[in-house]
């Protein structure tokens, strides 16, 4: 699923809407926020705030459902493919804004210019590869061994 999700984003980069509408809805609202807190220093503390909140959700959002696997196959449940879609679908909105913020920290001296939009263009089909990394690395977790089934 990740390699069709990668697929998908990586064509759909050039049409610019598209990485937008991936970046906003996670992306503005934290940027916001860390705007205000951060209201009177540079845009590199806003974006590194913006970042790392990004890298905590990942992070929380991955741990969760590798334990969810885990634990279906402790219990030797069927994959539950209902849970992998909305995975997925978290990580969409997730992984974009963090490849981008990535990006905009290390290039905060620009974020007053007009073509600082085109960095979110830019990293998309970056962020676009992951999704086959992270699909891969999940039918390898789905697919591991554990000591209840490897007998």
């Amino acid at each position: 699923m990740g390699t069709v999700i990668a697929i998908i984003c990586f064509a759909s980069t050039w049409t610019y809407i598209v990485p937008m509408l991936t970046i906003i809805p996670i992306g503005l609202p934290l940027e916001l926020v860390f705007g205000k807190i951060f209201e009177n220093s540079s845009y590199a503390a806003t974006s590194t705030g913006v970042l790392l909140t990004l890298i905590a959700l990942f992070l929380i959002v991955g741990l969760w459902f590798v334990k969810q696997i885990e634990k279906d196959k402790r219990e030797q449940q069927d994959f539950n493919s209902i849970r992998l879609i909305f995975f997925f679908a978290a990580q969409l909105v997730i992984i974009h804004p963090l490849v981008f913020y990535f990006w905009a920290t290390m290039n905060s001296q620009n974020a007053g210019d007009g073509q600082f939009m085109f960095g979110m263009v830019e990293t998309f089909p970056i962020s676009s590869v992951l999704f086959a990394i992270l699909g891969l690395t999940i039918d390898r977790i789905k697919n591991k061994k554990t000591f209840a089934n490897s007998t």
